[in-house]
């Protein structure tokens, strides 16, 4: 798992790269750091014909670098405006402009896969505070497993809790991520106002 000493890294690695006369500070470099990882996991990302494959393929680099790197799901969620940000959200409203996706749906759509992202991002940073190793990962959702079950034995606690046990981290994203995508389908791209809501 990503440590102190991969953000240290990133960070003076960074510094050493860039002139003096434009680091401001700590805050500045840690943005800086961010950009050029989730700038490289972007240029890795092959340029699929089929825009439900390039929007997948963008959401998993983002995510494989978000768990390389768990420092960066905190930075990123720092800063809405910094330059890390918003490369994955010009990236993410490319793929729905593709898919046909309007103006006014394709933000709403946006911000959703957007928060989906740091979202898993913040939980996968957070538990690296406190998990040294896969085991310890494994020891955990035993153990919130067997919690689960202990205080309420319904049958949605024990449905939750096998799958807590047996899940995959990335398996489970990218089955959410699969969700997702096939709302758009089913709301026909452009077709659909994907942003109705019926309380307005």
């Amino acid at each position: 798992m990503g440590s102190g000493y991969d953000l240290a890294a990133a960070v003076l690695d960074d510094a050493a790269t860039r002139p003096t006369a434009i680091i401001c500070g700590k805050e500045e470099l840690l943005e800086a750091a961010t950009d050029d990882i989730i700038s490289a996991a972007l240029e890795s990302t092959a340029k699929d014909s089929d825009p439900h494959e390039s929007l997948r393929t963008l959401a998993l680099a983002v995510f494989d670098a978000l768990t390389e790197h768990h420092w960066v799901g905190n930075a990123a969620g720092a800063e809405p405006r910094q330059p890390a940000v918003l490369r994955i959200w010009k990236g993410i409203g490319a793929g729905l402009g593709r898919l046909g996706v309007s103006c006014s749906a394709s933000a709403d759509a946006g911000a959703a896969l957007m928060n989906y992202l740091l979202g898993a991002a913040a939980q996968r940073a957070a538990a690296s505070h406190h998990l040294l190793s896969d085991s310890d990962g494994q020891a955990y959702l035993e153990a919130f497993a067997a919690e689960l079950t202990r205080s309420d034995s319904d049958a949605v606690s024990e449905q939750t809790a096998a799958a807590l046990v047996e899940h995959d981290d990335r398996e489970q994203f990218v089955n959410g991520l699969n969700i997702f995508l096939a709302g758009i389908e089913a709301g026909e791209g452009a077709n659909v106002r994907l942003s109705l809501n019926p309380l307005r």
